[in-house]
Parts: C-alpha cells; sequence; structure tokens
C-alpha cells in the first residue's frame, strides 16, 4: 500500500484566521484524532514504499496487512531492485467512521482519496479510494492499519451506517448471525465459490453478483495464467477462505463484511514442453519479487486476498456485492532443479 502523510499546521499567536475568530466568539475547530492517525499511518506507509525499510511496518500495520508487506520489500531486496514508488501519494481527502471507542482491541474505519500508481508516480488522471480498517490494542498503543483495499469504484463510498450519536457499528460474528443474506461467517466460502466460478467461466447462482473488482481481478490472473501456459508450464491453482472477518453495520439494514480467502498456484515444468521453470535476477524474472532467483521444476506462489463485501438484510432481493479488494503475494517458494538439467 502506499503511504500516508502527517501534516502539522502550525500558526502563530497572532494568526489572523485564529484572532478573527476568537474576537467573534468562534471557537477553533478541534483536530479529528482518527483522521491524525490515518494521516500518520499514510505517511509512514508512503515512506516504507519510497525506502523499503521494513522495520518501519510494525509502527502502523499488524494482522494481514503487514503479512503482504513484508514479502513485498524481501522480494525487492533479493531481486536488487529498488523502491517501486519515487514520489509520496497524496492524501487528497479522507473520512473516518468511528464506533463506540470503550473497549480494547479498539477500531475505525477510513477512506482516503488519492491515486492510482503509474511508474513509480502518483498518475493524478487516476483516482484510487484506499479503504482500510485500523486497530489499536489499548489507550495508550499506537493505532495500526489491520486490513486494506482498493475500493471498486473511487467513486462510491461505503455505505457504513451511522447511528443517531454519529458512530459506526462493528457487529460480532455471533450478534450478526440470522440477520443478512448469508451469515457473515459464511460469506467467505460463498466468495471463494463465486471467484471460482467466474475464473472457470461457469454458471453461478450464488449470492452474489458481479461486480466490476472480481471480474478484473480474474481476467487479470487469466491473463497471466494464458501466458505461462503458452511457454510450456503445467499451471494448477487451488482456492480457499482463510479465516477472521471484521462485520459493521451499512445504511439499509445490511452488513458490510471484511474477509479473506487465499489462492495457491503451482507453475511446473512439463515434459517435452518446458525443462524449467526459470526466475531470472535483477528485476528481470518473469514471476513476482517473492520467487528468489533460480532454476526449479516447480514454483508454488501464494497470495492473500482481502475482500470487503456488502451482505443485504435477511429476505432482501438483492445479491451480496463486492465494494473493494486487495490480493498480495505472501510467500513463494521452489524446488530447485538437479543441475545441468535445465539445458
Amino acid at each position: 500500500m502506499v503511504g500516508l502523510a502527517l501534516i502539522v499546521v502550525v500558526g502563530s499567536a497572532c494568526s489572523p484566521v485564529s484572532f478573527g475568530r476568537a474576537m467573534l466568539g468562534l471557537s477553533n475547530p478541534k483536530p479529528n484524532p482518527y483522521k491524525g492517525a490515518v494521516r500518520l499511518v499514510w505517511n509512514l506507509n508512503n515512506k516504507m514504499n519510497m525506502t523499503l525499510d521494513a522495520g518501519l511496518l510494525d509502527q502502523f500495520e499488524t494482522g494481514n496487512a503487514v503479512i503482504g508487506d513484508r514479502a513485498y520489500i524481501a522480494g525487492r531486496k533479493q531481486q536488487g531492485v529498488g523502491p517501486e514508488l519515487t514520489a509520496a501519494l497524496p492524501l487528497k481527502s479522507s473520512q473516518v467512521w468511528v464506533p463506540s471507542q470503550n473497549r480494547y482491541p479498539a477500531h475505525f474505519l477510513a477512506l482516503v482519496n488519492s491515486y492510482e500508481v503509474r511508474q513509480g508516480m502518483p498518475d493524478t488522471s487516476t483516482p484510487s479510494g484506499y479503504f482500510f480498517e485500523l486497530v489499536r490494542t489499548s489507550k495508550d498503543a499506537a493505532w495500526k492499519i489491520d486490513d486494506w483495499t482498493f475500493l471498486a469504484s473511487a467513486g462510491q463510498k461505503p455505505p457504513v451506517a451511522l447511528d443517531h450519536s454519529g458512530q459506526a457499528t462493528q457487529l460480532s460474528e455471533a450478534a450478526s448471525a440470522g440477520r443478512f443474506l448469508v451469515d457473515p461467517g459464511q460469506l467467505a466460502a460463498a466468495y471463494t465459490q463465486f471467484f471460482v466460478d467466474t475464473g472457470n467461466q461457469q454458471a453461478y447462482s450464488g449470492p452474489f453478483g458481479q461486480d466490476s473488482w472480481t471480474t478484473g481481478e480474474v481476467q487479470q490472473r487469466g491473463a497471466a495464467d494464458q501466458s505461462l501456459t503458452a511457454t510450456g508450464a503445467t499451471v494448477d491453482s487451488q482456492v480457499g477462505q482463510f479465516p477472521g472477518i471484521s462485520v459493521w453495520s451499512a445504511s439499509g439494514g445490511g452488513a458490510i463484511v471484511f474477509l479473506h480467502f487465499g489462492v495457491v498456484e503451482t507453475v511446473s515444468a512439463t515434459p517435452g514442453k518446458l525443462a524449467c521453470v526459470v526466475q531470472a535476477g535483477g528485476g528481470q524474472g518473469s514471476f513476482d519479487y517473492t520467487l528468489a532467483p533460480g532454476q526449479y521444476t516447480k514454483a508454488e506462489f501464494d497470495s492473500l486476498y482481502t475482500i470487503v463485501a456488502l451482505d443485504p438484510p435477511k429476505g432482501s432481493s438483492s445479491k451480496a456485492r463486492v465494494l473493494a479488494g486487495y490480493s498480495a503475494f505472501v510467500k513463494a517458494t521452489g524446488t530447485p532443479a538437479p543441475p545441468n538439467s535445465c539445458g
């Protein structure tokens, strides 16, 4: 993920704006501590992406969010490749949804409006929405990103419900059972089937409707698999759900659910077609940087997906749909080819 910036505004004692508001009897608005936390993690993430400093990760990430970034940094370093991001992504604007903070760990949701990255730079012609959940374990602990995703549509805000006090509501899995189209605890399994059927171009009749994020991800994976198959490689993919969900009340009586699944893809040499699976070094490899340079009889790539789904209320005629998603390689391993076997 691309980094966040801490902006500190320092005003002098004779600032005309502050003086004028004081004379009018108006109070200066207090800084929003949650938006401040968002700016801080955004800044640290920018710094991490521009330096590949793995020591920064524990300052602003935890849980599923940190797994992919650890693999990303290690992969680029073992390839001898520098940072991908050369200029910080700006934080154009942000929005936070905060529940009652009466116990720990405490959570809140955040949306940052920024841009996609093209050739290491912010592409100001392509807006992007970063939707994530933050957590802290105690009153004095730092807020950290626990899960983060890209909005399927940068202009569509997640429909997080607010109560009469303006607070969001996070639901336990037990409290949400029986209230929605799909029980949130079963949503990862339902989405995994949808993802597999979409990828295999099979008929699907389950609870999920089509969405642009899933369509784009499946097309991207399909094109990569076709490219590998064209080299003579044998490609096999296994998809399975991961434990762990986070459920939030949505407007209209539905739920916004963070869920996870994984893809394990194996690329193997094929007798008579491809002698070895070869990963070149120096950033010239055919595979993700998480695979070390070398010659292999097969290589395995593990991806972790984080999905945010809108789960309609029980009895609704609407389908569940994906609001946001993100995938990251978290591990790659290879079986070294015997000496002199690759031709």
